[in-house]
Formats: structure tokens, C-alpha cells, sequence
């Protein structure tokens, strides 16, 4: 199974923090369920609706063999291996969130001005700067850059101070907010990061392993003939995890759910049982594509679609635009 992996509850919930809804807003509040029934050890899900504009969200979170048995302030959202969900960037990008929140958080009735308080966010903050500093090689003593899969990662990265994402400044910065003590570069980072370089848009880390192995399923059923490859729960699980965060969808992502939900039609179809919801998920993944296309410059261009779509469904799509 390719569900991404969610070390535990808090970095599922830093993921769900950081993606936003298609139309950009980040307010959420969803439900848990953690024992849905699928591949070696479960997944749980993540669903609601986005509090701005109404879209309905889900996020798919495949569960370890079993929880992080560390303790201590580095091992607050997983153990010792690299996150897959997050990226060094992303991990950075929510610990300077924390570390302006402790900033800015309002001192406890009773305590005097010269008396320090160490605020849960700080605790927060450092447990994130030890999420990104997993990522360091070894052998170079700094986070590499070609392990930045997503656009936030990549932002992050190039506003970042000089020399931010070596092992000695993040180690540096870890214990400075473990102590509720700011590095003191925040707000220059936050103000740049405000109007961020261009980079490119990449979707995220989780994103590259789910479409190959959405990909690697629709291939093997047509070199097999196999159905159960696109029918089982797994299948569509992936397609869920890959199409819910909304803010990393794209014309790929898009096309090969599309695909896999089109081929489960055609499967279910041929076994004589009920198909409506896979020919509804797969029309459903349409309508990124036509957002997508709607905020391109001069609005006005015609969609065209990908090569790879059946026919069948581009006219069954071609009918509901018309």
C-alpha cells in the first residue's frame, strides 16, 4: 500500500495545517476516524468541509507498525526516520508559525514582566526544527535540497538566512526553543517569506509516491487483465489521499484519479454491480482541471483535455460542460 504514513496523530495534524482548501483558506476543522480497515496496520481518515468556501476535504493517512517509542522533544510527531508527509521546508515553515505564536502568546494572570514563561508553542516549535533536521545528510552536515518536494519546502528554503538548514543551526535553533528563547531572525524570515521567490509549485512528497502507484496499478491491469488490482479498498484509498489536501491537486493528479475511478467504473460495471460512485469520483476529478484552467491567464482559453482520458469519459465530461 502507498498511503502516505503518519507517524502519528500530531503530524497528521501538522499536514492537515499546512495544505490548504482549492481556495486557499486554511480554516478546517475535521473528523477522525483512525480504524478504517485496510493494507498491514489501518489507516485513519481525516473529513469535513473548509470553512470559507464549503468544499468537502479528506485526508488519508496510512498508520506505522506500531508508535514511535522515543521520548523527548524530537520525538513529538514521529521517531528517528525522516517524516514522509513533510518536507524539511514544510517542517521549518510550521516551527517559525510556532515560534510567532509564543511570541505573541499573552502572559499568565499573576506573572510579573522579568519572569520567564515557556509557552506550549515553543515546545511545538522545536519539535519541528528537529523534523527538519532528520533530513540532514550526514555526510555534507545540511539538509539537501533535492529532498524538497513541495513548493512551500521550496520557499522556505530560498528565504531562508544563510546557512539555516546545516545541522549547527538547526541544532542551535532547536535548543533556543526548547529554552523559549527566539533565534531572533523570525520576523525577517516570515516578511520574506511573504513575497516568496519563484519557484516551482511542487506538490509535496506524499504526492510523488502515490502517482506512481496509482500509475503502476492501472498499468499492471492492463498487462494482467487483473480487476481486483483497481477494485480492492487500497485503490481507492490512494486516489482519496492523493485528490483530498485540494491545494496540491494538479492536471496529473487530477488525470490519474480520474483514470483509476473511470477503470473501477468500468470494472464494477462489467461484474454487474453498482458503479455510480467511481463514475461520480471520476467526474469529481474533473473539476480541478477546470479551476485550474479558470486561473490561468486569459480565462477565457479553452480547456483541452489530457490525451490520456477514455473517450467515453471525455464525452460524458464534454456533455456535462455543454
Amino acid at each position: 500500500m502507498a498511503l502516505p504514513i503518519a507517524r502519528t496523530r500530531y503530524e497528521a495534524e501538522a499536514y492537515v495545517m499546512l495544505y490548504a482548501c482549492v481556495c486557499g483558506h486554511h480554516e478546517f476543522d475535521p473528523e477522525r476516524v483512525d480504524d478504517v480497515s485496510v493494507g498491514r496496520h489501518g489507516a485513519s481518515e481525516w473529513h469535513g468541509v473548509c470553512g470559507s468556501c464549503g468544499h468537502s476535504r479528506l485526508f488519508v493517512f496510512g498508520r506505522p507498525a506500531g508508535e514511535p517509542t522515543e521520548r523527548g522533544h524530537e520525538f513529538l510527531y514521529g521517531g528517528r526516520e525522516p517524516s514522509q508527509l513533510l518536507d524539511a521546508g514544510c517542517w521549518m515553515a510550521l516551527a517559525l508559525d510556532y515560534a510567532a505564536a509564543a511570541r505573541g502568546a499573552a502572559r499568565p494572570p499573576g506573572v510579573g514582566p522579568f519572569t520567564r514563561v515557556l509557552h506550549a508553542e515553543w515546545t511545538w516549535a522545536a519539535a519541528a526544527v528537529a523534523e527538519a533536521a532528520k533530513f540532514v545528510e550526514p555526510s555534507v552536515g545540511h539538509v539537501p535540497p533535492e529532498t524538497l518536494l513541495s513548493g512551500l519546502g521550496l520557499r522556505v528554503r530560498a528565504t531562508a538566512p544563510r546557512g539555516a538548514f546545516s545541522r549547527r543551526a538547526l541544532q542551535r535553533r532547536f535548543n533556543r526553543y526548547r529554552r523559549g528563547r527566539a533565534v531572533g531572525d523570525e520576523q525577517r524570515w516570515l516578511r520574506r517569506l511573504e513575497k516568496p521567490p519563484q519557484v516551482p509549485e511542487l506538490p509535496g512528497m506524499a504526492w510523488f509516491h502515490l502517482v506512481k502507484a496509482i500509475v503502476e496499478r492501472c498499468h499492471l491491469l492492463q498487462e494482467t487483465g487483473d480487476l481486483s488490482v483497481v477494485l480492492d479498498r487500497e485503490a481507492l484509498l490512494e486516489a482519496l489521499a492523493l485528490t483530498g489536501p485540494n491545494s496540491g491537486i494538479d492536471e496529473l493528479g487530477a488525470q490519474v484519479c480520474g483514470t483509476l475511478h473511470w477503470l473501477r467504473h468500468g470494472a464494477l460495471a462489467m461484474a454487474g454491480e453498482p458503479a455510480a460512485d467511481d463514475l461520480a469520483s471520476a467526474l469529481r476529478c474533473y473539476r480541478p482541471l477546470q479551476d485550474l484552467a479558470a486561473r490561468r491567464p486569459g480565462g477565457a482559453t479553452p480547456l483541452t483535455f489530457p490525451s490520456q482520458v477514455p473517450r467515453a469519459l471525455r464525452l460524458v465530461l464534454e456533455c456535462r460542460e455543454g
